[in-house]
């Protein structure tokens, strides 16, 4: 989850918004899904390897006619601007090579900084070309996009460092983000778009060949194709079974604006999410039941961390961990493991009634020890 694509929303640049940007520092000819109810993730290969067409649960994707799809998805009127500015952001950056220059520890510094700048500017809303035009007539505000690019490389490094590991794991195109964007039209959680809108949608961009034998079935179906059992299933087919190490509540696979096909977890990382936008590999309600029940049968003492971002209490977009959800969350950490707020933890009042309940240790910072660093379990 990229923290600003919540919080702040379309943010126009002005003077006064510089100073509090300071202030925080890829075949398959033909092919028809299943129709039977019993669709499983195990009949699909997510894999793409350079291939022009995908499949995925959902649809075939043919990826030469991606322009002429972000066209028809920007003319759709049904549909939000956030659901547009998503297909439009999956259909530049879906092909995850172009960044392979990122890698290169030759490649220009100019190059790169501008690079870095735009990573800002569209983390933040920010009009580049504005700015950067400021910065021709004002020497201390050249400063501040010096300031700013340093920011952008700390914040960008995990992704390069992921960007080889994702294209020889996911392979060079990505359709994950396609999918969350139906996924996200289609309800898997939360109310669909109106079938009255969804099926010529859907046929007209059948017939502009970026989707490629379209069953409506399948696709009214996403509810419960996706359900947080069938989720976590497809996650340990693509691990291999492997168990991992991490849980992250709350953010998805989305890499940062401009390179959203980048994740900054590899497989070792669960990470779960109530907007299908965040590319998340379970797409769910924390507090479910269902999926508790599923998480606490398959993963019982095997994380080492567990980070929850859904605690920005200034946004009703989350699904905040409630407190009898928290119980079940400490069950799946090994003892020694980490549970930590990623933005801002309870009150210490919340604070010892959880360590008392759930044999924790609370660990705060040795220069503030009014700052809660994480729990650990003992």
């Amino acid at each position: 989850m990229i923290f600003n694509n919540r919080a702040v929303g379309n943010l126009s640049v002005s003077i006064v918004t510089l100073g509090v940007l300071l202030g925080s520092s890829v075949v398959m000819p033909t092919w028809a899904m299943k129709e039977e109810e019993d669709i499983k993730f195990s009949d699909f290969s997510e894999r793409s390897f350079g291939k022009k067409v995908i499949k995925t649960p959902i649809f075939i994707y043919d990826f030469g006619y991606v322009e002429k799809a972000n066209k028809i998805v920007e003319n759709a009127d049904f549909l939000p601007e956030e659901s547009k500015e998503f297909f439009k952001a999956a259909a530049q950056s879906y092909n995850r090579t172009q960044f392979l220059w990122l890698t290169d520890p030759l490649a220009p510094k100019e190059t790169m900084d501008d690079f870095l700048f735009t990573i800002y500017c569209k983390r933040w809303y920010t009009d580049k070309n504005f700015f950067e035009e400021l910065c021709r007539h004002n020497k201390e505000l050249q400063n501040t996009k010096d300031l700013f690019i340093n920011q952008a490389r700390d914040l960008i490094f995990p992704y390069i460092g992921n960007i080889k590991y994702m294209i020889e794991k996911k392979g060079e195109v990505s359709a994950d983000l396609f999918d969350a964007f139906f996924c996200d039209i289609g309800g898997v959680f939360g109310k669909p778009k109106r079938q009255e809108k969804l099926d010529p949608f859907l046929k007209e961009l059948e017939k502009s060949g970026f989707l490629q034998n379209v069953n409506l079935n399948v696709f009214f179906s996403l509810k419960e194709l996706y359900s947080p059992t069938n989720q976590l299933k497809k996650f340990n087919e693509t691990t291999n079974a492997q168990k991992p190490s991490m849980l992250v509540i709350g953010e998805g696979h989305k890499g940062l604006r401009g390179m959203e096909s980048i994740s900054c977890y590899k497989k070792d990382t669960l990470t779960i999410d109530s907007w299908a936008h965040q590319n998340a590999d379970i797409i769910s309600d924390i507090n479910s039941p269902e999926l508790l029940e599923e998480l606490q049968k398959q993963f019982e003492g095997t994380f080492s961390f567990i980070h929850d971002t859904t605690n920005m209490n200034f946004d009703n977009l989350y699904k905040p961990v409630q407190l009898d959800t928290f119980g079940y969350l400490v069950s799946l950490l090994k003892v020694g493991g980490q549970f930590k707020w990623k933005y801002f933890a309870p009150d210490l009042e919340v604070i010892n009634q959880l360590t008392q309940k759930h044999s924790l240790k609370a660990v705060f910072d040795k220069k503030d020890p009014q700052i809660l660093l994480f729990l650990e379990k003992i």
